[in-house]
């Protein structure tokens, strides 16, 4: 689309755990993006365990909140700095953040959205209140919410599911602890590949090839979405210098030997 000089300016509004890292770096000067959180936090269900949906969330916080906000609101006067300040204020559980040019954040939200024949009011459009509900951090609604199940009622299979839940989760968590030991050998440096998430990326095609090999060789991102948790360690190997192919050659052989692909579901 930009280079087919489609649009003049585009704002962006993305909701993901670590959220702030698909921005954090050096965009043209017609973008503008808000997100759910920084390059460094979760991001938030919202509404969870409603009779609607008793075993997931309606929706998350940060979603709910702008969309909400642009149904009832005027787009032909209210500004995106405006409509900043609204989510920022009612998203309480995690950094909402902008990037890119905030200059564009002076303009209405209708020149990007339209606007809309009828205006709805904040009577017409009543807001679920958060507060009500629990909320629990996107990657960890499934066992947050066995948890809670099982404290209210305490029921075998409710427990069998829990206790499979969290030994999968803790095998995908010594998987990685072990490739990177295998790819790093000082202590040290082993610690921060583990727990410092990186301001950019510079070696994209290593990147890339390692987040394929991952998927191909370890753990499946589709079917086991917890596996996203550690993105930012495959890209920490990658930013160390690692020759990508020793990095892929380390994935296949290892995830082989442990029979990696053989669990599945590990959300």
């Amino acid at each position: 689309m930009s280079k087919r000089n489609m649009y003049k300016e585009l704002t962006f509004y993305l909701e993901t755990c670590e959220a702030g890292s698909m921005f954090n770096f050096s965009m043209p000067e017609n973008i503008y993006a808000m997100t759910a959180t920084n390059m460094g936090n979760n991001s938030y269900g919202c509404h969870c365990r409603t009779k609607f949906l008793p075993k997931n969330c309606l929706n998350d916080c940060f979603s709910y909140n702008w969309m909400h906000d642009s149904d009832k609101g005027n787009l032909l006067k209210e500004t995106l700095n405006e409509q900043f300040v609204y989510v920022q204020r009612k998203t309480k559980l995690s950094p909402v953040s902008i990037y890119g040019n905030t200059s564009i954040m002076q303009e209405t939200i209708s020149e990007f959205m339209g606007a809309k024949a009828n205006i709805l009011t904040s009577k017409e459009l009543p807001q679920l209140d958060a507060s009500n509900f629990p909320s629990y951090p996107s990657i960890d609604i499934p066992l947050n919410i066995l948890e809670q199940e099982l404290a209210e009622k305490k029921d075998v299979n409710t427990s069998n599911e829990l206790q499979t839940l969290k030994k999968n989760r803790s095998f995908l968590d010594d998987q990685i602890n072990q490739i990177v030991k295998l790819l790093v050998n000082d202590s040290s440096t082993q610690s921060k590949v583990l727990t410092i998430h990186p301001a950019y990326i510079t070696d994209m095609d290593c990147h890339n090839n390692v987040m394929h090999a991952f998927n191909d060789y370890c753990f499946n991102f589709a079917e086991s979405n917890y596996a996203f948790k550690y993105g930012f360690v495959l890209t920490n190997l990658c930013e160390s210098g690692i020759d990508s192919n020793k990095i892929v050659t380390v994935l296949e052989t290892h995830c082989k030997q442990a029979k990696t692909l053989n669990v599945k579901g590990i959300i």
